[in-house]
């Protein structure tokens, strides 16, 4: 479980930030399906290096700055296309979607440590192996969907990360921790300031799960008919 199999792509991208003196790993969902055996379709990284500087050291390559804004670059390579975003802060917000103000970035627990899920902060490369900060890998083990730090803070700042984190209990078979459950509870009502659209498509994903009954019948007025 703690030695996943990298992509030579992926392997490229990391080593060469890092020979250049930057951190960089795989990060998010694509490092938590990879340690848990399940096919990843996209690869997400995250790096010390900044924007300006990811374009001078891949410069042959073709690039997408449309997440620029958010600090992602698209790194097109073989036909890939590879994100890779610089470690960032996040404070404010206001809409419950979307962070006010972004700043850029060398701490790497700082990055992680604004993540949704403990499962979804670990951070890897080949040379200096996995970095666990919030016993994502434990909960990885144990099946279980905990926030990271605060969860009533967490589904404040973005309370679609309610229906994310039934979504992954359902597909991943896996239970949802107390606290995490209790902020669930409390901040449900928060999802009226969430789209109709992104939320039929984490009501497609939980509903896609092997799991989902147990779900819907744990948290049903999670769901209910207003949010339809």
């Amino acid at each position: 479980m703690l030695k996943p199999k990298v992509p030579k792509t992926i392997e490229y991208i990391i080593n060469k930030l890092l020979e250049a003196g930057f951190q960089a790993g795989l990060v998010g969902g694509s490092l938590r399906n990879m340690l848990l055996n399940i096919p990843v379709k996209d690869y997400d990284l995250a790096t010390s290096a900044s924007t300006k500087e990811i374009k001078a050291l891949f410069y042959q390559e073709k690039i997408l700055d449309h997440g620029l804004k958010y600090g992602t670059l698209t790194l097109l390579i073989d036909g890939e296309s590879i994100e890779v975003t610089t470690f960032r802060k996040e404070t404010g917000y206001l809409d419950h979607r979307h962070p006010d103000q972004v700043e850029f970035i060398s701490d790497l627990k700082t990055d992680l440590s604004r993540r949704d899920f403990t499962i979804n902060s670990l951070f890897y490369n080949q040379k200096t192996g996995l970095t666990d900060y919030f016993n994502g890998l434990a909960d990885l083990r144990n099946k279980m969907i905990r926030c990271v730090g605060n969860s009533e803070e967490r589904f404040e700042e973005d309370p679609l990360r309610i229906l994310r984190a039934l979504r992954f209990a359902s597909q991943l078979g896996f239970e949802i921790e107390e606290e995490t459950e209790k902020g669930i509870q409390t901040k449900y009502p928060l999802l009226v300031h969430i789209s109709k659209e992104r939320i039929a498509n984490e009501l497609v994903g939980i509903f896609s799960g092997n799991d989902y009954l147990k779900i819907l019948d744990k948290l049903t007025h999670l769901i209910h008919i207003q949010y339809l």
